[in-house]
Formats: structure tokens, C-alpha cells, sequence
């Protein structure tokens, strides 16, 4: 079936028409004329897979990874293109979606395309006596690519996968599943994370891991159970150290932290811009290992911070000290839980940064009936933000857009969206 590509929608989805009839293929850039096969037809869309591309758009490039179309599809993109093809998405989002006709939304590109991860996790293939990293395929529960490298992860973190899969080869230990590693900029540091089968690390494991702490700048080294979800630290501490815009954080290997350090740093720029000198009291209602809390700390008179994990918890507290901060009030359990208590108590400004699931409507209805002054809602993902403002219109309004490319060659988007609360009649 053969399509003339009009524009990409999220989350990456290529749209052409067929006798009329919407069709969503894998791959395709505005303008170009693909070649696709019918995965699956629906009553009000094809659903596609482009096979070759025919005629193609002066804005496509060849990708980086063997294996991109898993975890950067848009690598085929050139950056500017990347860039407005996302802007475009989000200013759908607000003007169809929500039908804004006047809203301000602000682009903020990533300063690096490639190599900004700083976080990699891969599955550990063990066949034939080899340990081969992969990608899980998205959309399949057991199916996976093996990788190389990967082009969007910092090269400390491919350097530290590759000789660990060579080390496990050399060992022939097959017990390790999984692997997670993340980097810190700021200290040129290294935390690995080794899942593995059994319930203990094996003398293997720990011999491998004393080798790559000789190798490599480690921070720490822990493995953790499949079985039991338990973590024993086999080299170093477990934690990781970055300095973000002057403020220092700890976090372990599975703590939320963005993976993206420089367009974080322009966030807190962009939003501490956004609120002012003098904001007054903030109420953090997901404030993982307290980002957001510390960084805003400054100008706030207090900020009150909400965490439902208490391995982040830990870390939070661990920030504050590090950061010197007297003025932070932590708050352990579920944003659902808190939410009304702390929201009755009027803060100033409130600041929600959910999973991609987005707000419980327990959240939604509690903001809406002690709406603070403003509400800042980062999301990552546009679609459940939609559906959450859409709800939150009942108290507030929109002031003002941002949206970062956290994820260049991906079609992921995060939204910093600024609200402030309705004047009453």
C-alpha cells in the first residue's frame, strides 16, 4: 500500500490516507511517499509498517543504531525537523485538545542530540556462552535486540555495559539478567545495578564486580534479587552523586532522576523565572529524591515535600543535609494521601511531577477544592495531562506552556504546563 506521508503525530506515528481511510504507519516523514504493509485495520484506521521509502524528504538522515527503531525512532530525523515536528504535536495538544487558541508555549531543544542519557538499562542474553546486552522490543512480553552500543546513552555508560557483558562471557556466569547503569556528570561517576537470578551474588558476580571497580570510576556496585527484590552493595556506596544548578543529590539505581542534567538545569531555570523572588510556601506533592524542593528552596519561604518511596525518602533526607536547607518539611506516603490534608492548609503553590499515568482524580478533585494560587504540573506524558487539565478547568487556568526534549531521536515529550487559580465572583 503506498502513502504520501502528511505529518507525525504522537507519539510517532506516521499519517497518510488510503481510499480516504486514515492509515498510521511506523516510519515516514511529511512529504515522503512510503511503501507499507497493513498490519491491522480498524473500523476508523489502517494500522501500517513501512517497508521502503520511495520518494524522501530532504529532512531525513541516516539513523545512528542498528537497533533505533526500539528506543529512538526518530533518529531518521534531522534535529531542526525533530524539533518542529514535537512543537507541532504539543501546540495540537492545547488547540485540539483543549481548543486554546491564545496559548503561550515556549520550545526548549536539548543542548546535546546524542549521548545525553545518563542512565542505560539493557537485558543480558546468555547463549552459547556469550553475554550479549539487549533492548527489550516494545509491544512483546519475551522478545529482544541485542545491542552494541547505544547512541543516546553517555559513552561511560556503553564502556562500562560492554566490558561487564565481556567479563560475564569470560566467567561463564549466566545468573546476571539484567543490568542498569547510570553516570553522573558533574562527578565523571559511575553506579551499576546487577539483577540476577539468584537470590545471593554469586563468587563470580563478585569477582567481576571487584574488576570493574578497578576498571572503571565507580560509585558503588549493587546486585539485587530477582527473586527477592533485595539490594546488597558488593563495591562502594549505594548511591550516585550530580550537582544540578549549584545543589547537590544522592540517588540510588532505581531512584527517579531525570536523565537529561542540562535541560533540567534549564527547567529549573525556566520555572524558578516563572515563580518569582518571592513565591511564598510550596507543596511538593511527588518529590522523589526532593529535585524540585531543594532547587526551588531558595526563594520559597517553605516547601513541603510528599514521597511514597522510602528508599527516595532516605535520599531526600540525605539532600537537604547536604544542601544545608532547615526550611523543607517531608511528608513519607502517597501523593493521594496527602493531597487534601496539605492542599486545606493553603499553600501558596503547588507542583505535581506524576508518573506517566498522570493525577488520580483523588489529586484533581483535591486541587479543585482548595485550589492554591498557582499549580505547576510537569508531565511526560501529553496525553494524560490533557485529560488532567481538562479536569483542573473546573478551578484554574492556563497561563503558560514549556516543552522539553528530554528524549532527542524518541518521541517522547515532557510538559511543564503553569497554572494559576480562577479569581472568584
Amino acid at each position: 500500500m503506498r502513502l504520501s506521508i502528511e505529518k507525525i503525530i504522537y507519539p510517532g506515528k506516521s499519517l497518510g490516507r488510503h481510499v480516504g481511510k486514515v492509515v498510521l504507519t511506523d516510519e515516514g516523514l511529511p512529504g515522503e511517499t512510503v511503501e507499507t504493509s497493513i498490519v491491522s485495520e480498524k473500523k476508523n484506521f489502517i494500522q501500517a509498517q513501512t517497508q521502503e521509502v520511495l520518494t524522501a524528504s530532504a529532512d531525513r538522515i541516516a539513523p545512528r543504531c542498528a537497533h533505533y527503531r526500539i528506543c529512538g525512532p526518530y533518529q531518521y530525523i534531522q534535529p531542526a525537523a525533530h524539533v518542529a515536528i514535537k512543537h507541532a504535536q504539543v501546540q495540537e495538544f492545547f488547540t485540539h485538545g483543549l481548543r486554546l487558541t491564545n496559548i503561550d508555549i515556549i520550545s526548549r531543544p536539548s543542548p546535546e542530540m546524542w549521548q545525553y542519557r545518563n542512565k542505560l538499562q539493557v537485558h543480558l542474553l546468555h547463549h552459547d556462552g556469550q553475554c550479549v546486552p539487549a533492548y527489550h522490543v516494545p509491544g512483546t512480553h519475551d522478545q529482544f535486540a541485542p545491542i552494541e552500543r547505544c547512541a543516546l546513552a553517555a559513552a561511560p555508560l556503553n564502556a562500562l555495559v560492554t566490558q561487564a557483558a565481556a567479563l560475564l562471557t569470560a566467567k561463564q556466569e549466566s545468573s546476571v539478567l539484567q543490568l542498569t547503569a547510570r553516570h553522573s556528570r558533574s562527578q565523571d561517576k559511575l553506579l551499576l545495578g546487577l539483577q540476577g537470578e539468584n537470590a545471593a551474588a554469586s563468587a563470580n558476580v563478585h569477582a567481576i564486580a571487584a574488576e570493574l571497580a578497578r576498571q572503571f570510576p565507580i560509585s558503588g556496585i549493587i546486585y539485587q534479587s530477582a527473586r527477592t527484590s533485595r539490594g546488597t552493595v558488593l563495591a562502594g556506596t549505594n548511591q550516585l552523586e550530580e550537582v544540578v544548578n549549584g545543589k547537590c543529590f544522592g540517588f540510588g539505581i532505581d531512584s527517579f532522576f531525570q536523565i537529561n542534567i542540562p535541560l533540567l538545569e534549564q527547567l529549573a531555570r525556566d520555572l524558578q523565572a516563572t515563580l518569582g523572588n518571592n513565591p511564598g510556601s510550596l507543596l511538593d506533592l511527588y518529590a522523589g529524591v526532593g529535585t524540585f524542593g531543594i532547587l526551588l528552596a531558595a526563594v520559597c519561604r517553605s516547601v513541603t515535600a510528599v514521597e511514597v518511596s522510602p528508599e527516595d525518602m532516605a535520599f531526600l533526607q540525605n539532600n537537604i543535609q547536604a544542601n544545608h536547607l532547615s526550611h523543607i518539611n517531608l511528608r513519607p506516603g502517597s501523593a493521594e494521601h496527602w493531597a487534601q490534608s496539605l492542599l486545606k492548609q493553603a499553600p501558596d503553590i503547588a507542583l505535581v511531577d506524576p508518573p506517566r499515568r498522570g493525577l488520580d482524580e483523588r489529586i484533581c478533585g483535591a486541587l479543585n477544592k482548595y485550589p492554591p494560587q498557582r499549580l505547576v504540573y510537569i508531565s511526560c506524558d501529553p496525553a494524560t495531562l490533557l485529560r488532567d487539565l481538562k479536569l483542573l478547568s473546573e478551578k484554574f487556568l492556563i497561563r503558560q506552556v514549556f516543552w522539553y526534549d528530554f528524549f532527542p531521536q524518541t518521541p517522547h515529550i515532557e510538559t511543564m504546563a503553569i497554572l494559576e487559580r480562577q479569581a472568584t465572583a
